[in-house]
């Protein structure tokens, strides 16, 4: 079938008013409301605070868009600080300060509602937990746009400091840093529209219901919410319950072992680490050194002691009767709590290595006696 030329003609123009159409509305669909930034720092006028001290803590805003409203939530440890300057007048702890402070409306509350916890986050389980509620409060501080004013709305191309407060140490604080700060859990967001923690952006440079956009914006703390925090790695070293090992911390010596063993394995238990093991000149025995280590560093060392064992092969044998006997007779000597001088003092714990010493480790040998481990040192 031929198409006419009017016709033709009538095509190609609806073709390309559909084309412009498209890339319109291209354009307008490819604009991403997360370009648009609001940076906030906070900053305290003392890093370590006595008991006692006031402590002023300042908020900072940067941003690369007008402003129409904002809200903020800055949490801090009520169990560390306390808030300064509450009376029944909501806003009286509050400075608001900076462009924002006299062309806006501002407002405060310090009472830290329950509904702030249960429903205006995005986090309600953990929030509304009973040790969260009663360990972190919330400062709670608002800025609308005031036509009445002024008809500009404020862009902060440079950061401003817009708020500040005062809050006192409850104790000497080694580190405030983590102790104040903000959370994104209350951030407001499309699927969470409740979020009391926003900066809603302006399309223009006046104030209009039309022009506001409240929510899809990037908001970013410069800080470290404690809450986010991957818990530490649980570190530990200790003596397994069903064994009769004995680790000794302040000398430093694992001892209620077993002859014959190779390593340490069923006899302590240990988590966050790895254990390394430097033998003795015999082997693995007296005098033998465990060390665990945690990232890559000697956490823990310990010396291991096999009582009767002064060889450090691990084993209670004839070898051991003629090493005590030459440190008897003085024809080898070892300093005091030594590694050999601690599993040669076996019969009387009198620290010295003698003659009775050697009766008992004869009689072990032989099969007379039977030598424990768990000996006091």
């Amino acid at each position: 079938m031929k198409i006419s030329k009017t016709a033709f003609r009538l095509l190609s123009l609806l073709m390309t008013f559909v084309l412009i159409i498209s890339i319109s509305g291209l354009s307008a669909f490819a604009a991403d409301e997360s370009d648009y930034v609001a940076e906030f720092r906070i900053e305290t006028d003392k890093s370590s605070p006595r008991k006692d001290e006031d402590i002023e803590v300042s908020v900072f805003l940067k941003t690369n868009y007008y402003i129409c409203t904002m809200s903020l939530a800055i949490l801090y440890d009520s169990e560390m600080l306390s808030l300064q300057n509450t009376s029944s007048s909501l806003s009286s702890f509050l400075t608001f300060e900076g462009s924002m402070a006299d062309t806006y409306i501002t407002n405060g509350n310090w009472k830290s509602p329950s509904n702030f916890y249960l429903k205006r986050n995005s986090n309600p389980s953990f929030w509304s937990r009973d040790d969260i509620m009663n360990k972190y409060k919330i400062v709670y501080a608002t800025w609308s746009a005031d036509t009445s004013i002024s008809s500009e709305l404020v862009l902060m191309s440079e950061e401003e400091k817009v708020l500040s407060f005062t809050v006192k140490a409850n104790e000497d604080i080694e580190d405030l840093s983590e102790l104040i700060f903000m959370s994104n859990d209350f951030q407001k967001t499309q699927t969470a529209p409740q979020g009391i923690f926003f900066v809603g952006r302006s399309t223009t440079e006046e104030y209009s219901i039309s022009s506001m956009v409240t929510s899809g914006q990037t908001l970013i703390y410069h800080g470290v919410d404690p809450t986010k925090k991957e818990p530490e790695a649980k570190v530990s070293f200790s003596a397994k319950e069903s064994t009769a090992t004995i680790i000794d911390k302040e000398l430093g010596l694992i001892y209620g072992l077993e002859e014959g063993i190779y390593d340490l394995e069923d006899f302590v238990e240990y988590e966050g680490g790895t254990l390394e093991y430097i033998e003795s000149e015999n082997g693995f025995g007296t005098g033998s050194v465990v060390n665990f280590i945690v990232d890559g560093e000697i956490y823990e060392s310990y010396t291991i002691i096999i009582f009767g064992d002064l060889t450090g092969d691990g084993v209670i044998d004839t070898y051991d009767t003629v090493m005590m006997a030459s440190i008897v007779n003085y024809d080898i000597e070892f300093e005091e709590k030594s590694p050999v001088s601690i599993a040669g003092d076996i019969s009387n714990n009198d620290d010295i290595t003698d003659t009775y010493d050697l009766v008992y480790l004869y009689r072990v040998v032989n099969g007379d006696s039977e030598l424990p481990q768990t000996m006091e040192i």
